[in-house]
């Protein structure tokens, strides 16, 4: 049965967690033996968590996410793109910008004159 909240039976969930798992390590270069070996479990530990036959708990979750170097977040929701703080902050910056624009050109279609 799915989630009502999350949207997933937990067998989606599990691949999923495996299929993100297995990229990130790709994009990292990090084996399977050396990812077992950082956290203390074996590897066909993560033989089975990249199968999407179980899952870590959490306490495995975090040290997978540590020895990573994503967030938590980023493993159970299957997003491996990090956040840049300073993209946030960019784009309320020029939302705020256009907000002033948009502001000045109507204050200044207010103080026309006919005839200007």
């Amino acid at each position: 049965m799915k989630s009502v909240i999350f949207k997933m039976t937990e067998n989606e969930f599990r691949r999923n967690f495996g299929d993100t798992l297995g990229r990130i390590m790709t994009e990292k270069n990090i084996s399977q033996l050396t990812l077992a070996n950082a956290i203390g479990v074996t590897r066909m530990t993560i033989a089975n968590w990249l199968a999407g036959k179980n899952t870590p708990d959490l306490f495995h979750s975090y040290l997978v996410s540590k020895v990573l170097e994503i967030p938590m977040e980023a493993l159970i929701r299957g997003e491996e793109k990090r956040e840049d703080p300073y993209e946030a902050i960019q784009q309320r910056l020029e939302r705020i910008e256009e907000m002033i624009t948009k502001k000045l050109i109507t204050e200044g279609k207010e103080h026309e004159t006919p005839g200007d």
